[in-house]
């Protein structure tokens, strides 16, 4: 929240349950529009081999493995490799890269980033939606423009969403195309 508050100019504590509910908010918009979880959790994934050496894990970036399973065995570090960022385990025999076994693999991991950690875009992503939740919470957030003169002319911006272009853009490398 301080990081928000800064970026919002705040200095006083008048604003702090209002600003948690936008953060909770623009947090879980951003997720869903991301298609993915952001926050570090620990994940447990049972995947069935088609003979490939690597899967894809549901989450990323991994940020360690707790455990990791194949056909019931339990393997080491040296049977097995992550690309962190990608959220990729490869299976390795003698160092090499090899196919895994039939059955089940289980993977217990922690991914997903610290708050510390989080990337600056993401961070600036929730800065911009929370400034538009709490300047739509002052004013009807539909007004798009207002005129006045002889005859008063009000324009109502039509949603197509719940976050703005802006928040869309700094997203945008972050998502994870649906079905993947």
């Amino acid at each position: 929240m301080a990081v928000v508050k800064a970026a919002l100019g705040i200095t006083d504590t008048s604003e702090d349950v209002a600003l948690a509910l936008h953060i909770t908010r623009a947090s879980a918009a951003i997720a869903t529009a991301c298609n993915r979880v952001l926050v570090s959790e620990l994940v447990e994934e049972s995947l069935r081999s088609n003979g490939g050496a690597s899967f894809m894990l549901e989450r990323y970036p991994v940020c360690s493995i707790t455990s990791v399973s194949e056909a019931g065995a339990a393997l080491t570090g040296d049977d097995y490799e992550v690309d962190a960022d990608a959220g990729i385990i490869t299976r390795l025999r003698s160092d090499k890269a090899s196919g895994w076994a039939s059955g089940r693999a289980v993977i217990r991991y922690r991914a997903g980033y610290s708050l510390a950690a989080m990337p600056p875009d993401l961070v600036q992503a929730t800065i911009v939606a929370v400034a538009q939740y709490r300047s739509a919470a002052a004013r009807d957030p539909l007004l798009r423009s207002e005129s006045t003169g002889d005859v008063e002319s009000l324009e109502w911006q039509i949603a197509t969403g719940g976050l703005p272009g802006a928040v869309l853009d700094l997203i945008a490398s972050h998502r994870k195309p649906a079905g993947c």
